[in-house]
């Protein structure tokens, strides 16, 4: 056997056609014999198969190209290498394997890269395709064309171990201008299943996890209509999404490559709940990107507002209310909305970005305000969607002038639709090439409200997730109107698979459930409005507070409860992010108590309007000694006590 690299505690070594790429946490075995690697084994910390090595096929391949295993158009391995990366803007360090391998027929060369961290018991793969043909495919998505083409694209797979049996599958959706409900768990034996997650266990809680890092399944390119696949014959698991649709291929010098997919693995239960977020917190870096961020959309009258005396005076309102940043949304700009590109399907020109004509002479003295306030400065932008992003050097330049003339490092990004492998390639240029020539000091806010976004797990290592679910004022009926119950579900489901510390989630203003706007059949006193401002607050507590109201149009009293709570967050903020968050007690609906805690020592609870029990236990929490850091309610071996309806506690444990 030979080594090819050591590195803290990871090996790479060869043992004649076999790869083993492995660290104390993971360990997973590729037979290279057929050209492309086919894992035969794939073990945890404590040493557990997990993976049978009777798997019939190789890991990969793509709908309508050669798949390997042929002995009449074989594939050949023609080069391995392995190298340490260094931590950089995007990633920890980390060691990365490459296999070059080569099918003659179509002239197609496949780059498969296995990437592998320290202490993680994780193990990624990334794989692109340079190839002189197109596939071989009737690539209509009607489907109305019996067998419309050549198998599936697979971007990993493996043969389970005896015993490991696929649990669930985890669809996520974006689009919160239409849905309320983020996550979908899927539990069945169906032979095609959907989402981001694919967990597979034993009976003793050890087993592995699928993560793909995609957009969410609605909001994909790809050929399937799945996201992964077991074979129903043979039992190989699929994780399938490319990324790359056969269409896509139009360039034989070009290079083609696929989304992530990671393997992680865990010897019990309690393990499989932490394994996804410790890789998380590890892969994507968010503790620069934490903020209490204004942004006035939620107002509802933004744009027509827009003038310097307004803008100095939000500014000073903002910093009252306790925020970190204040974000100027559609409307500082020359051009007149995002309308025109959304729905006049105008070509917009650098010029469509310089600033508002009432504006020019004063940005800089409200940035300058800004600036003193204690506050830092935010900008809505929406690249071109309509030309697939082939704008984007002049689009980076614009964002990079604003940086360097005012200093403004955080970008709201909106209307993104990654329509294509080109859109999605030049959108990640454009992110790519902002956060390297500002050298990290740029980042975004991925809005996820409509379109096709890149959703809760790509492109994180660019910024956070600016998630919303949303307007106070709409009338009865409509979609998406507010409700605090609406918004912790929507944070409480999530929290199960992401890092709540990577979520911006809205705070609106009771005060614009009244919109001139929108006049027409408004209730006098919405639902929303049986709940106090300090709890609409509140549900933002371990995540990142986006405050979705023109702060002034608050009363000066009310900014101070906003405040009040802001600065409850920002306090213990650093310690809380530390751990990991999960959720606790029942589904959010107003008729129950909810929660969440952090493992470093935290715990917040929300009760129902119409929640009818006070008292409730909670397991993970048997052993706290806590003391109340804001809000009503005790916590004791004998339970949660919430005398309170519509109200929250924030708990800390003792040491």
């Amino acid at each position: 056997m030979k080594k090819l690299i050591s590195f803290r505690d990871i090996t790479v070594c060869r043992d004649g056609g076999k790869l083993i790429i492995a660290n104390s946490r993971i360990r997973r075995v590729f037979d290279f014999s057929q050209g492309a690697p086919r894992t035969i084994s794939l073990q945890s910390a404590c040493g557990k198969e997990l993976a049978s090595g009777k798997n019939p096929e190789c890991d990969l391949s793509f709908i309508g190209l050669t798949r390997p295993g042929s002995a009449e158009q074989p594939w050949t391995l023609r080069e391995l290498s392995c190298r340490i990366a260094a931590k950089d803007i995007y990633e920890p360090e980390r060691v990365i394997v490459t296999a070059v391998m080569e099918e003659s027929s179509g002239k197609t060369e496949y780059v498969r890269d296995c990437i592998i961290y320290p202490e993680l018991a994780a193990l990624a793969v990334e794989t692109s395709i340079r190839t002189q043909v197109v596939p071989n495919v009737f690539w209509l998505h009607r489907r109305t064309i019996p067998n419309p083409g050549a198998g599936e694209s697979s971007a990993d797979s493996l043969l389970p171990a005896k015993g490991v049996r696929v649990v669930k599958s985890v669809e996520f959706r974006g689009r919160t201008d239409v849905e309320d409900t983020p996550v979908y768990e899927h539990r069945s034996e169906a032979a095609e299943m959907t989402g981001n997650l694919l967990y597979c266990s034993a009976a003793d809680g050890s087993g592995f996890i699928f993560l793909q890092e995609a957009p969410p399944s609605g909001e994909r390119r790809d050929f399937e209509l799945y996201d992964f696949r077991i074979d129903p014959e043979t039992g190989v698991v699929h994780s399938c999404s490319w990324g790359i649709a056969p269409d896509d291929f139009r360039d034989g010098r070009k290079t083609y490559r696929s989304y992530r997919h990671v393997l992680l693995v865990h010897d019990t239960e309690a393990e499989r709940e932490m394994v996804l977020k410790q890789y998380l917190k590890r892969r994507f870096d968010q503790s620069a990107f934490h903020s209490v961020t204004v942004n006035p959309w939620g107002c509802g009258q933004f744009p027509k507002l827009v003038s310097p005396k307004f803008l100095k005076a939000e500014c000073r309102a903002a910093a009252e209310c306790g925020a970190t940043h204040y974000q100027f949304d559609d409307g500082w700009q020359n051009g007149r909305g995002l309308g025109e590109m959304n729905v006049k399907n105008k070509h917009i020109t650098p010029d469509f970005w310089g600033l508002r004509k009432n504006l020019t002479r004063h940005f800089e003295d409200i940035i300058h305000l800004c600036g003193k306030l204690g506050l830092r400065s935010a900008l809505w932008f929406a690249p071109s969607n309509n030309v697939e992003y082939r704008d984007w050097r002049s689009s980076a330049e614009i964002l990079l002038d604003f940086h360097r003339r005012y200093g403004i490092s955080c970008f709201k990004i909106d209307a993104v639709k990654i329509r294509s492998y080109e859109a999605e390639s030049n959108l990640r240029s454009l992110f790519h090439y902002v956060r390297r020539a500002s050298k990290g000091k740029v980042f975004f806010n991925l809005d996820t409200t409509s379109g096709q976004r890149p959703g809760y797990f790509q492109f994180l290592e660019f910024g956070n997730i600016f998630l919303e679910n949303r307007y106070v004022f709409l009338p009865p009926g409509w979609v998406p109107r507010y409700h605090p119950d609406k918004t912790l579900r929507a944070l409480w489901l999530l929290a199960h698979y992401t890092r709540t510390q990577s979520l911006q989630i809205e705070v609106p203003y009771p005060g614009n459930a009244v919109n001139p706007n929108v006049p027409d059949k408004q209730p006098v006193h919405p639902p929303s409005l049986d709940y106090p401002l300090e709890y609409w607050a509140a549900v933002a507590l371990f995540a990142n507070p986006l405050l979705w109201f023109a702060p002034s149009q608050v009363t000066v009293s009310e900014r101070r409860r906003y405040r009040k709570i802001m600065e409850l967050h920002r306090s213990i903020r650093e310690p809380l992010f530390a751990g990991e968050i999960f959720p606790l007690g029942d589904e959010p609906d107003g008729k129950h108590i909810s929660g969440f805690y952090s493992t470093s020592g935290f715990a917040v609870f929300y009760r129902g309007l119409k929640a009818v029990k006070t008292k409730k236990t909670f397991p993970q929490l048997k052993d706290w000694d806590c003391e109340v850091l804001s809000g009503c309610g005790s916590l004791d071996r004998g339970g949660l006590v919430m005398p309170e309806k519509a109200s929250f506690v924030l708990l800390r444990k003792k040491n």
